[in-house]
Parts: structure tokens; C-alpha cells; sequence
């Protein structure tokens, strides 16, 4: 049984097209891959830095109450319209949202 000459281009052809076709699909996943890698980095970098960020804000917040209390309890003892309002003066300049 003899194949005829067209048979064995298209053969070959099919198999070239096949190959090729492997070639370029293992190409382009590992360039996805990469570029997915990269993508997700940066997004735990802007998660991260908008965490500490947060993490900052709210531990300046709180340091600012535990002084203003730390103030509080030592002026506690002290009694007295002037007092009372250095100690408001303090809180507004020292956390704003109590103004």
C-alpha cells in the first residue's frame, strides 16, 4: 500500500501545525504565569502598605487617647475652671475629631 505524495504533505503539515501549536501555547502560559506572579505581588505590596498605613493611623489615635486619660487621671486630684478647660484646650489640639 503506497501513499500517495499529497497524503504525506498533508501528514507532515498537520504534524508541523501540531507542533507548532505546542510551542506556542507552552510559550504563552509561561508568560501568563509570569505576568500573573507579578500582578499578584503587587497587589499584596498595596494591601500591605494600605494595612500599615491603617496600622499607623490607628496607633497614633490611640497613643493620643492613653495620653490625654494619663492626663486626665494626673489633673484628676486637681480641681478648677482652669483645669478644666486646659485640659479641653489639650484634647482639641491633641486629637481633632474631639473638637
Amino acid at each position: 500500500m503506497s501513499m500517495k505524495l499529497r497524503t504525506i504533505f498533508a501528514i507532515s503539515f498537520a504534524f508541523l501545525i501540531f507542533i507548532f501549536s505546542a510551542i506556542l501555547s507552552s510559550a504563552i502560559s509561561n508568560r501568563t504565569t509570569s505576568q500573573l506572579k507579578g500582578e499578584a505581588g503587587n497587589s499584596l505590596y498595596e494591601a500591605a502598605f494600605q494595612m500599615a498605613d491603617k496600622l499607623d493611623y490607628f496607633m497614633w489615635s490611640r497613643y493620643s487617647e492613653v495620653e490625654v486619660l494619663s492626663e486626665l487621671l494626673t489633673q484628676k486630684q486637681h480641681a478648677g475652671d482652669y483645669r478644666d478647660e486646659h485640659l479641653l484646650n489639650q484634647l482639641k489640639k491633641s486629637i481633632p475629631s474631639f473638637s
